[in-house]
């Protein structure tokens, strides 16, 4: 069987062997390794794969310019994209540590959203949006603005609702959030006010990668999904928390709590039942129930203004972080009852992110005289390692 056969299997074959050969990433055992951890540093400009349970640095790369923003991984932890400051959108290889695609989104990046499929990645950049495909082939382009076209804002932040099979989009000083499905039986979309849709008495747009508008009365300052994906939950300049439904696309619950960010809100289960926790003021959480959504109780540490809440499903904490003068306090507070079960002491100062790796443990970036990232061991209550970085670390975990 000669190389010119068109017999279809053989060129399946041949297509096959020359993607080997341009050295495509198949397999990657190490990016999908349990517990893999993905590190950027040197400024954005350096990526690394890392053991979680060894701590080592299993491959370092550039990242062809300067990352903004935290990356969206696919659902097999192969791939990560990651926007670069320069406007592009880059696909990375974890397996092989390099650059597999890349694309122009924009000027200005705000934020990536990628599907629980990973068939559809939503850029945002300045005023606009840009969905691509998982090739980073432009599909559609969205204009951030209202429905006559009369007000434009740069975009504040996009998020995944995984269970909605949705793109959720926050605007700086547009009073909308968006919802973009990607589900292709997603419901028409009728837009305004409507008294029977089925008499035919609006025109409706297509729910498949279409925009689905909620107003707002004014444009939140922090916002955040509950762990249902169902509800928004927005904090603007009034010193209160809104409740969205985005079923009914409409604030169903206002709750008396302001959040000055969104690393200050964290969803929870107590004891069988949805909770949300607002960190304010001198180390105080603020705990409402979900089912009413009201306030439920407060809890007050004093132990100075926080700078970020954490929690994740496997842990039993919530993980409070406050300011101590050049340095910073990490108290776990038991999810059941609401006492501080540990307090640990954070040399230097918090950087990035905080990335759970699910064993336990907690990778968080500081800066205590050169750069590192400290993992800090839930169950034994100590920093459990130290891993040197480039400058201004933040790190996540590979699903």
């Amino acid at each position: 069987m000669g190389p010119d056969c068109p017999c279809p299997e053989r060129r399946r074959l041949l297509r096959f062997a020359a993607a080997c050969a341009a050295g495509l990433p198949r397999v990657a055992p190490a990016a999908t390794a349990p517990g893999a951890m993905l590190l950027l540093d040197d400024e954005g400009r350096r990526l690394a794969l890392l053991d979680a349970t060894s701590l080592a640095v299993l491959r370092r790369w550039p990242a062809d310019g300067a990352v903004h923003g935290q990356p969206a991984f696919t659902p097999d932890g192969l791939h990560a994209f990651v926007a670069l400051r320069d406007g592009a959108i880059a696909r990375h290889g974890l397996g092989a540590g390099a650059q597999a695609a890349r694309a122009h989104a924009g000027a200005d990046p705000r934020g990536l959203a990628l599907s629980a499929d990973g068939d559809w990645l939503l850029a945002a950049h300045g005023a606009d949006l840009t969905l691509f495909d998982r090739d980073l082939r432009p599909v559609r382009r969205y204009p951030a603005a209202s429905l006559d076209g009369k007000l434009a804002s740069r975009v504040a932040a996009v998020f995944h609702a995984a269970a909605r099979r949705s793109l959720v989009v926050a605007f700086e000083t547009l009073t909308e959030l968006w919802e973009i499905s990607y589900d292709r039986a997603a419901p028409p979309i009728f837009d305004g006010l409507v008294h029977d849709y089925r008499m035919g008495e609006a025109i409706a747009t297509g729910g498949f990668l279409g925009v689905r508008r909620t107003p707002l009365e004014e444009p939140f300052t922090a916002l955040a999904l509950d762990a249902s994906h169902r509800h928004v939950l927005g904090a603007g300049a009034n010193g209160r928390l809104d409740v969205l439904n985005l079923d009914v696309r409409r604030r169903i619950a206002r709750l008396p709590l302001a959040a000055a960010s969104p690393e200050l809100l964290a969803d929870f289960v107590q004891q069988g039942a949805p909770r949300l926790a607002v960190a304010g003021a001198g180390g105080t959480i603020h705990v409402a129930g979900a089912a009413p959504w009201r306030l439920a109780r407060t809890v007050r540490f004093e132990l100075g203004d926080p700078l970020w809440l954490r929690t994740h499903p496997g842990s039993a904490h919530l993980w409070l972080v406050t300011q101590a003068g050049d340095g910073a306090l990490l108290t776990l507070i038991d999810k059941d009852t609401l006492q501080a079960a540990a307090t640990i002491a954070m040399p230097g100062r918090l950087l990035g992110t905080v990335a759970f790796a699910g064993d336990g443990r907690a990778w968080i970036g500081v800066r205590d005289g050169e750069d590192a990232v400290l993992v800090v061991d839930e169950r034994r209550r100590v920093i459990a390692g130290r891993v040197p970085t480039g400058a201004n670390p933040a790190v996540w975990r590979v699903p």
